[in-house]
């Protein structure tokens, strides 16, 4: 079946495609409509089909061909942008780059499910990815401006380096005990050809690419940051979003550069430091050399971990940083958000005792209000990471402790989004557990703001949940519950356990938490809360089993013995 769909159907459509692509553009269309349907077909075959494709000839031969039609189309497509535009073009164009993508995906995943009959294309894959994202090739993918025009394929080939690369450590570069001896010649072959692309020049030059190509800002990411500020600032970059947005992708592999050549990379990346503490800028310096730092600083932070020992970071907060941090022109807001960002990345590195004061400076400074919401955001994190460390010390922060709350519940306030709000309420709720001896005075302010969250909060589930643990926190920390408060108390409880509620599978074990935190404390328990289904038709027991795993078993047998 795969050599009739490959030979006799796949290849067939694909090569009259290119042929009547500027004859008959319907004819061409058509062909290549179907040639995607049965890509789709054989990328499956290949994944998933065959325990060992590199023992199929039908496979292998198909693999070697994916990347002659991939150089071919691209060519197609870079020809067909700058051609002459036709009434069937923009069509054309569209179902191209789905077949192109379907194409990378095919040798992405065979790399990553049959490491070792890619092995044989190691060479080639390295060649073709490195050519198209880094070296001439990129002419194919970006505009005149540099503007990427084909996003998804630099997403595919990225991923694709960083992959062979990852495999250095696994199974590409290490035979398998007791594997067969082609298994083992393939494996030592890829090695070899790794050991051979990866030089010190061509690693040198991808960190350069990197950091002053793609880690730039684009004016599309600035028109995002303009138009919508708290969706620009979410963290997209955990996960698996490096396999769908550009920028985690590079990031990803330039990290992936740092574990796997770090020998290379940190006397580069320290070039570049240098390279932006001579680069004094004004406010009224030009925003390509504010990009430029931006993107160095990023390129920092994205390893910090690795300047252990290597980066006297200390001297360069204190003799740099912190003055371009204070710069107040519009453009410096990229480098107020960017070097505060960075802070929080140091912290857990080497950031001295005796400059935290200055950092809660810092995150105070850019917590005010007429600073832009993504820097803001930026300064809560950092102020979370702060207070989180092992070396956080109360007394030392006490004095910022009132001016920072205000900054960080005013900001709770003005956030429209549910993720924002979360981010600022887990930094606050934070700060409540730490200061728990100061906390007071503002604690009763926070918890008088909660209901009106809490009501704002009505279809968002994650947002309700960290209201209750901020609850709980509260209650924790403060001697005791205002009288006007526990009504509220009450009816988050006897809400967030009520089965009929769509959303009750999320927030009842935060809630039979909260509620057995407060039985515990010997507050005055009225009945709802002795019953946090008692507005149901179901009986308590019920509302008990559904969580009863989630409950130390000694705070189960008492609730039991007293309900």
């Amino acid at each position: 079946i795969f050599g009739y769909l490959a030979w006799d159907i796949w290849a067939p459509l694909t090569t009259r495609f290119l042929q009547l692509v500027r004859k008959d553009e319907a004819m061409a269309l058509n062909a290549l409509q179907r040639a995607y349907v049965v890509m789709r077909t054989l990328r499956k075959l290949v994944v998933y089909g065959c325990a060992k494709p590199y023992k199929s000839t039908d496979h292998m031969n198909f693999v070697e061909q994916l990347f002659q039609r991939l150089r071919q189309c691209l060519e197609l497509r870079y020809e067909l942008k700058v051609g002459s535009a036709t009434p069937g073009t923009a069509t054309i164009l569209t179902e191209l780059e789905r077949f192109v993508i379907k194409m990378m995906k095919t040798l992405n995943e065979l790399m990553e499910r049959h490491s070792v009959s890619f092995a044989r294309f190691v060479p080639v894959a390295l060649e073709f990815s490195f050519h198209y994202v880094f070296h001439e090739g990129t002419a194919l993918i970006f505009d005149a401006g540099d503007r990427i025009n084909f996003k998804n394929f630099a997403i595919q080939a990225l991923n694709m380096l960083k992959g062979i690369m990852l495999s250095g450590n696994d199974s590409i570069s290490a035979p398998p005990e007791g594997g067969a001896h082609i298994e083992d010649e393939l494996l030592a072959s890829a090695a070899q050809s790794q050991a051979k692309f990866f030089t010190a020049e061509r690693v040198t030059y991808i960190c350069e690419k990197i950091v002053t190509h793609y880690f730039l800002l684009t004016q599309q990411e600035l028109e995002e940051w303009q138009q919508d500020p708290e969706g620009y600032d979410q963290d997209d970059g955990g996960g698996d979003a490096w396999k769908y947005a550009l920028r985690p992708s590079v990031e990803t592999l330039y990290f992936t550069c740092f574990t796997q050549h770090s020998q290379v990379m940190i006397p580069e990346v320290l070039r570049f430091v240098r390279r932006a503490q001579q680069l004094q800028l004004t406010p009224e310096s030009d925003l390509k050399a504010i990009l430029l730092k931006d993107a160095i600083y990023n390129a920092v932070g994205q390893a910090a971990f690795h300047f252990f020992n290597k980066l006297d970071f200390g001297a360069w907060l204190t003799s740099q940083l912190l003055a371009e941090l204070r710069v107040e022109a519009l453009n410096f807001r990229i480098l107020r958000r960017r070097i505060i960002w960075l802070v929080g990345h140091w912290v857990g590195v080497q950031l001295p005792r005796e400059l935290r004061p200055l950092a809660y400076e810092a995150c105070l400074h850019l917590l005010r209000p007429q600073e832009d919401m993504p820097t803001r955001l930026a300064a809560a994190r950092t102020l979370n990471l702060l207070i989180d460390d092992f070396e956080f010390m109360p007394e030392a922060f006490h004095p910022y402790f009132p001016s920072l709350f205000e900054a960080l519940f005013l900001l709770l306030h003005e956030a429209g989004e549910c993720d924002t709000k979360i981010v600022v309420l887990g930094t606050m709720t934070l700060l409540v557990e730490k200061m728990s001896e100061y906390i007071e005075p503002q604690a009763l302010q926070f918890i008088a703001y909660l209901p009106l969250l809490w009501r704002e909060s009505e279809e968002h589930d994650l947002l309700r949940c960290a209201i209750i643990g901020t609850l709980e926190q509260l209650v924790r920390t403060i001697r005791d519950v205002p009288e006007p408060m526990k009504p509220f108390l009450y009816s988050v409880i006897e809400l967030s356990t009520d089965l009929q509620v769509s959303d009750f599978l999320c927030l009842i074990p935060y809630a039979i938490h909260f509620f057995l935190f407060i039985y515990n404390k010997n507050f005055y328990i009225v009945e709802s809360v002795l019953s946090p289904a008692g507005n149901t038709e179901y009986p308590v027991s019920k509302t008990w089993n559904v969580c009863v795993d989630s409950w130390p078993s000694t705070q189960v047998v008492t609730i039991a013995d007293n309900t």
